[in-house]
């Protein structure tokens, strides 16, 4: 890597979160290198997927087959709207990171509130400074984050983390650091200032002296915690909510548990389009036919009420698109020179090198990023000293090969 001129290695990991996570274990929590490159994602009908169009006040649902960059283009979005907000709350929902994969309206209300407050308090904090929050309810807030006693002690403990090495470092404290305990990525600096300490100090107190925020108990409304979340989030200037759904297939693999753990939430998509919380959905790929068809069936079933418009894709990748996963790699990582993997092969696997790995991948970016991990490692084992030469050989392939096609999985076109 250092004699390519890499600042570091772009296809260590395969796995989104997992890059940025070994980023944030080394200290990197300003910028992984993952937020450093953005590859174009195709649709079915070979048009790209930008995220200004992922950003329209409407529902989305993106399909896509394992590794086909799903939460890739999620924690791009999150990015996005984190940096240039417009008065959008982001919300990431992962349902199968729990104990428990959710089945029903509570199980998802409890979960997906939990998830709300924590991306509320971060985004209050990063957005503080525009959001005028003397006028603001607090109180509420501390309300609504104590019927949480997870969160509360996750907030409380920040809280008194920040205030100390504020005091230990003349307040030059990187914020941002501490996201990690409500399980979310830094995407910006969010430095220690005098607004920030005052509401920090405002929100402690209003912990200390608050119950726990009492929800409606309706029968006939579903997802009492979400809602009023969604309320709390208006009153704090947020005009939009984006709630990003993604990880169904985390723990479930067969299509009808995944579907009917996705089924309540389909049938609150009314009640959320009501309250202007939009469903930003990253599905396998597998279920599309049933969510389809039960989107179908709701939007039948209302005769004189609109039914939200649900912009609907599914992620393709051709090989042209997966050079340019490999070239913005090489590009993040100080590399824009290298335009192609065939720069770095031998004279006898020159002219074949990239598109032989291209073919491996099976169209997906997560198995490609892999077979280049593991030529890497293959080019490194059959090296007897380190100056010997740099390019990738013939035997660094075929190696490769006979490790990744046992693995091979056929995908849908």
């Amino acid at each position: 890597m250092a004699a390519l001129g890499l600042r570091e290695d772009p296809f260590l990991l395969w796995v989104a979160e997992n890059e940025i996570n070994e980023q944030i274990a080394k200290g990197n929590y300003r910028n992984p290198l993952f937020y450093s490159f953005f590859t174009p994602v195709y649709n079915q009908r070979g048009v790209p997927i930008p995220i200004r169009y992922l950003r329209q006040e409407r529902h989305h649902i993106i399909y896509g087959n394992p590794g086909a960059g799903k939460t890739s283009l999620r924690l791009w979005l999150e990015l996005e709207c984190r940096l240039i907000p417009n008065n959008t709350l982001v919300v990431t929902y992962t349902p199968g990171e729990g104990e428990l994969q959710p089945h029903t309206e509570e199980e998802h209300d409890r979960q997906m509130a939990q998830s709300f407050v924590s991306d509320l308090i971060i985004q209050i904090i990063e957005q503080l400074d525009s959001l005028h929050y003397e006028e603001m309810p607090i109180a509420p807030l501390a309300a609504f984050i104590t019927a949480f006693p997870e969160i509360s002690r996750a907030v409380e403990g920040m809280i008194a983390e920040i205030q100390q090495q504020a005091d230990a470092n003349k307040n030059a404290v990187a914020i941002e650091q501490h996201w990690h305990r409500l399980g979310r990525y830094a995407v910006q600096p969010v430095p220690y200032s005098e607004t920030r300490a005052a509401f920090l100090q405002r929100l402690a107190q209003a912990l200390k002296q608050s119950s726990s925020f009492e929800f409606e108990k309706n029968k006939e409304r579903a997802f009492t915690r979400v809602l009023s979340a969604a309320s709390l989030a208006h009153a704090w200037g947020f005009e939009r909510v984006y709630l990003l759904l993604d990880g169904v297939d985390n723990r479930e693999t067969k299509a009808e548990e995944m579907f009917n753990s996705l089924r309540p939430l389909l049938n609150a998509i009314q009640a959320f389009t009501k309250q202007r919380i939009y469903y930003k959905m990253f599905l396998p790929r597998q279920i599309r036919r049933a969510v389809d068809r039960h989107l179908s069936q709701l939007k039948n079933e209302l005769k004189n009420e609109l039914f939200p418009t649900i912009s609907r894709d599914t992620i393709v990748w051709r090989p042209n698109s997966l050079k340019n996963v490999i070239v913005e790699r090489f590009r993040a990582a100080g590399a824009p020179y290298i335009s192609s993997l065939n720069e770095l092969a031998d004279e006898e696997i020159k002219g074949e090198l990239e598109e032989a790995v291209i073919r491996m991948a099976n169209r997906s970016p997560r198995r490609l990023v892999e077979i280049i991990s593991r030529l890497i490692d293959n080019h490194l084992r059959n090296r007897e000293q380190p100056e010997e030469n740099l390019f990738f050989t013939k035997q660094d392939l075929v190696r490769t090969q006979e490790e990744m096609e046992p693995k091979r999985r056929p995908l849908n076109p």
